[in-house]
């Protein structure tokens, strides 16, 4: 699977700059489709799942959280990444459409509005490509992370600190048996992230949530926290399974 998808990476690379995008999506899909999987252990599976939010780069680069979705898997989870970057745009644009329109700025309505329908439109080529083979991961649209994430850090937080918080409650609300908030150091955004980190615990069945911050001294204390937030997830697995069969 890590040789496909780093194979995917580079044609879709190649297709952005071609224009081909479409083509090199099929493409993606069939190699993905030609994995041989064991079809009866995959629906038996019963690995506890761990989503895993925080900064844009933090969360998504091997070397920047230290092969974090590599060490759950090892561990005996199941990683759910957060999305990437493009989150930013779709709720920076579908935020700005909405602004001009409160506001009667006719003009900027008409050019962001017509940005926001082509992106839909070319969104949905890409997304009807996905829907048969793979099951669907479909992120909040903008109205739902607005209400999910104002009663955590209002409504006119920082547009990265509410997706990332918005993203967090999703995770929670999808059923995860655990959530991390992977940070850089200093990062100010993982800090007011954190900060809120208990309150969403308490809301959502005590769910393990934790914080852990990357780019400073790690080493023994940061995999011993790791170990212990898996530990966590593993008999949160457990008893909310226990609960389901009672």
């Amino acid at each position: 699977m890590d040789r496909v998808h780093e194979q995917n990476l580079l044609a879709i690379e190649k297709s952005v700059a071609s224009g081909s995008i479409l083509d090199a999506t099929r493409e993606c899909i069939a190699r993905l489709s030609a994995v041989a999987i064991d079809k009866g252990a995959w629906k038996r599976r019963d690995k506890p799942v761990v989503g895993v939010a925080g900064d844009i780069y933090t969360r998504v680069n091997r070397f920047a959280n230290q092969d974090l979705i590599a060490k759950l898997a090892e561990m005996g989870c199941e990683a759910w990444p957060s999305s990437f970057i493009v989150d930013i745009f779709d709720f920076g644009l579908s935020s700005a459409v909405r602004t001009s329109l409160h506001r009667r700025e006719v003009q900027d309505f008409f050019q962001q509005g017509s940005l926001l329908l082509l992106k839909e439109m070319s969104g949905a080529g890409i997304k009807n490509l996905f829907r048969g083979p793979f099951r669907p991961a479909a992120e909040p649209p903008y109205e739902e992370v607005v209400g999910i994430a104002a009663p955590y850090v209002g409504e006119r937080a920082n547009q990265i600190l509410m997706l990332n918080t918005a993203k967090m409650v999703d995770f929670a609300r999808k059923g995860v048996d655990g959530i991390i908030n992977a940070v850089c150091f200093n990062c100010m955004v993982g800090s007011v992230s954190a900060a809120i980190i208990s309150r969403l615990r308490k809301d959502h069945g005590n769910v393990p949530v934790v914080n852990m911050v990357f780019g400073e001294a790690e080493g023994a204390s940061q995999e011993l926290r790791l170990e212990a937030f898996v530990h966590q997830v593993k008999t949160f697995a457990r008893r909310k399974k226990g609960l389901a069969s009672s």
